[in-house]
């Protein structure tokens, strides 16, 4: 079963460490590149959400979890479209 890691490869720190544990660990693996919530504009967050003005989102939802959200759901769709193996889907914190 390959595993994969969401993680932002801007982040050469946590990339390194989780590429240094999977390889030890000998698994099949691939990195999927995250979304950084620097890169999400005003505009993504009202084309996401489906809404016309930026201050309609509640407090706790923001550009970080957004981010989180997309990737996941980018990495998901490449993952079940690309593969008939089973899945296991699991958070690395």
């Amino acid at each position: 079963m390959k595993i994969y890691a969401i993680t932002l490869f801007s982040n050469k720190e946590r990339y390194n460490h989780i590429n240094s544990h999977l390889k030890k660990l000998h698994l099949d693996y691939k990195f999927i590149e995250a979304i950084d919530k620097k890169d999400i504009s005003d505009d993504d967050m009202k084309l996401y959400y489906n809404i016309s003005n930026i201050n309609e989102l509640p407090d706790f939802i923001n550009k970080g979890n957004t981010a989180n959200k997309i990737s996941k759901l980018r990495a998901h769709t490449k993952i079940f479209l690309s593969s008939n193996e089973k899945l296991l889907l699991s958070k690395m914190t």
